[in-house]
């Protein structure tokens, strides 16, 4: 995880620089955004994200909503049905773009 983005993230619990846990309601909305890429092979389901896509931008994007969507509470965020309308937009448009 981007130091920037823990930086700027206050609800982690850390050990010095080191992060130990992210709240659920960060992590759940960022894996379900990521379901964009998911894609079934016959060794299984595996994510793709496109070469183009960078884990930046949707780190950007969560901390935009985790400050003005949620009003910098984890848990608002992953019960917000925006937050997560958000980032899977976000994926969404690298998806169909890369195609």
């Amino acid at each position: 995880m981007s130091l920037f983005f823990v930086q700027r993230l206050q609800s982690l619990w850390r050990e010095g620089r080191t992060v130990k846990e992210v709240p659920d309601g960060i992590v759940f909305p960022i894996l379900a955004a990521m379901s964009a890429f998911a894609e079934e092979t016959l060794e299984g389901w595996r994510i793709t994200p496109p070469k183009s896509f960078s884990d930046e931008e949707i780190i950007n994007a969560a901390i935009t909503v985790y400050q003005e969507i949620a009003d910098h509470n984890p848990q608002t965020m992953g019960k917000s049905k925006a937050y997560y309308s958000q980032l899977y937009q976000l994926t969404s448009l690298y998806r169909r773009l890369s195609a």
